[in-house]
């Protein structure tokens, strides 16, 4: 809708929506907000905290058409919204773990471990990261089984994209 109609990538369907359609709250939304989840045991949230709150910078959000594949939602006054979509081993999030420090740094704990256990061996796994989180990030996957391949900075030089790879 921001730019025109578009596929997308068709991983998960659904639909792309205006968070305030008739213009009644300022966008872009620009938040720490919480989001919530009935799941209780989706590993991807283990250790999320109700409380924890997470950095949202946007005008748009993604509708899934099949509430399954809702895992999280977050308020904005008085709309609630997918803000973690899940569809088998696919996920996408609304707010930016790279820009959320410790619950972020969480998400991406997680999104490793859980990796292990679906990729094979030399299966890559690309992401990005916080502009300080590369020793963090680069201490997880040596502890989890996997080397980087290649970090891709920014355009402050800042290590944004990880490149790794499975080792075992």
């Amino acid at each position: 809708q921001e730019f025109g109609e578009s596929a997308g990538l068709n991983l998960i369907e659904g639909d792309v929506k205006r968070l305030s359609p008739k213009q009644k709250h300022k966008l872009p939304n620009i938040s720490w907000s919480e989001i919530s989840s009935s799941s209780k045991n989706e590993p991807l949230l283990e250790g999320i905290n109700q409380s924890d709150k997470f950095y949202h910078i946007h005008s748009f959000y993604a509708e899934p058409k099949s509430g399954e594949h809702i895992l999280a939602k977050t308020k904005f006054f008085d709309k609630s919204y997918c803000s973690i979509a899940k569809k088998g081993n696919i996920f996408g999030c609304q707010f930016h773990p790279e820009k959320s420090q410790n619950p972020g740094l969480k998400i991406i704990k997680n999104l490793i471990i859980k990796s292990k256990k679906l990729l094979k061996i030399n299966g890559k796994l690309i992401f990005e990261i916080g502009y300080n989180q590369i020793n963090n990030v680069a201490k997880l996957l040596n502890e989890n089984g996997y080397y980087i391949n290649k970090v891709c900075r920014d355009i402050q030089s800042y290590p944004r994209v990880v490149v790794s790879t499975k080792k075992s």
